[in-house]
């Protein structure tokens, strides 16, 4: 991270802010400074950091609670590692945080790119990924299909049932002094 720093400093002539994104399972690692000394010379170079796991716990509903699709990339990651040796929950997080991608209205380019990274960091069994996948296909087509309204639906129930609806059959109109039946 110093190296970066530094070379950014060399190109742009300006500082830059270095952060370091603790990815890991130890919640007392916390690493915030690199440097070393030798005679006459030292270097303390301090940086910040966001521990991951902290939010398991802290700051989980902040992540559930956020539309930022970062949240739900935390939070795959977090699930990841509390289901290690619990596939059948993995399967049910994985799918609940691709769902959440569509409720957040996310454009369908970045559904399907954070698609690929929840996929690839929630690895499942043969098994249960075949399940997963059945399961999202019919998720998938649910989100495409247009809602149906209830003429809609009594339309296509009659039809269904070969029984025909005719509303006009037996209407009665009076028109200049008579009686006129429709049929």
């Amino acid at each position: 991270m110093f190296s970066y720093n530094l070379r950014i400093f060399d190109r742009f002539a300006q500082g830059a802010i270095s952060l370091a994104i603790l990815c890991d399972s130890d919640s007392n690692w916390r690493p915030n400074q690199y440097g070393y000394s030798y005679p006459d010379c030292s270097l303390d170079f301090k940086f910040g950091i966001v521990k991951l796991l902290d939010y398991q716990s802290q700051q989980w509903q902040d992540l559930e609670n956020s539309d930022n699709p970062f949240a739900t990339v935390v939070m795959a990651h977090l699930k990841t590692q509390q289901t290690t040796k619990k596939p059948g929950e993995r399967k049910t997080w994985k799918f609940g945080l691709i769902r959440r991608l569509y409720e957040l209205g996310l454009p369908e380019t970045d559904i399907r790119n954070l698609y690929r990274f929840i996929d690839w960091v929630m690895i499942l069994p043969k098994g249960l990924e075949a399940e997963f996948w059945q399961d999202f296909k019919q998720f998938e087509q649910e989100q495409t299909m247009s809602y149906i309204t209830t003429g809609e639906r009594i339309w296509l129930r009659t039809r269904k049932t070969g029984t025909r609806t005719n509303s006009c059959s037996s209407t009665t109109t009076k028109m200049g002094g008579r009686d006129t039946t429709r049929g």
